[in-house]
């Protein structure tokens, strides 16, 4: 009997530890929230997560071995991201970096949109073992309770409704599908630029013309 409790403790996940994805952390913090926007998903490994991280959380490559970047489109500020540090001592450097960038977003929104502004203002930046989660949203107490959730020995198995896009392809992306991409279709930064100073994307392979698009719709 001692020994089947030692295999049961070792094999559930210890406070701060979770069998969950960055993306289906994300999508349980989605799911505890009310008129959500639609977000766009942008996950570690993909074209667009590495710049960002680095271009507007101002972190290292390095310091973020896994994670998500959720945001949506237009003037609206609602963002969610999931970031897995290198080790739990460098987690607070991300937190850190995070809480410097809602400092900026507020600075962006403020005077400009005034409601968006003032839900930047409420975000909060949540931390759990080496996870750390940004949440722009309409609830943040709500998000950072549907966060810790997804820790510990308690955390229920993974259930959650809501959808992303992915940033990649613009299609649809559920939050327990593999992320991982094919290279049956590489991104090929040539021909995007290429396409771009033309101004004709109709050469473009899907996922180079879903690069086409998102840059066409970011600037």
């Amino acid at each position: 009997m001692a020994a089947l409790l030692a295999l049961s403790a070792c094999s559930a996940p210890a406070a701060g530890e979770t069998d969950y994805t960055p993306i289906q952390i994300a999508a349980v913090i989605a799911d505890s929230q009310p008129d959500l926007p639609e977000l766009t998903a942008s996950v570690a490994g993909d074209d667009f997560f590495s710049a960002y991280v680095q271009d507007y959380y101002e972190l290292e490559p390095e310091a973020v071995i896994d994670g998500v970047v959720c945001y949506a489109g237009g003037v609206q500020a609602c963002e969610l991201a999931v970031l897995t540090a290198a080790d739990p001592s460098g987690a607070d450097a991300v937190r850190q970096a995070l809480l410097g960038y809602v400092e900026r977003r507020v600075a962006a929104f403020a005077g400009y949109v005034p409601e968006q502004a003032a839900m930047v203002e409420s975000a909060e930046v949540v931390v759990s073992g080496s996870t750390v989660a940004l949440l722009i949203c309409p609830d943040p107490s709500a998000g950072s309770e549907a966060f810790l959730s997804c820790f510990g020995s308690d955390a229920l198995p993974f259930s959650a409704q809501t959808q992303f896009i992915s940033a990649q392809t613009g299609e649809v992306v559920m939050a327990d599908a593999p992320t991982a991409e094919s290279d049956a279709d590489p991104y090929d930064r040539d021909a995007v630029l290429q396409a771009w100073q033309a101004g004709d994307p109709s050469g473009l392979s899907d996922k180079n013309r879903a690069v086409y698009d998102r840059c066409q719709q970011v600037i």
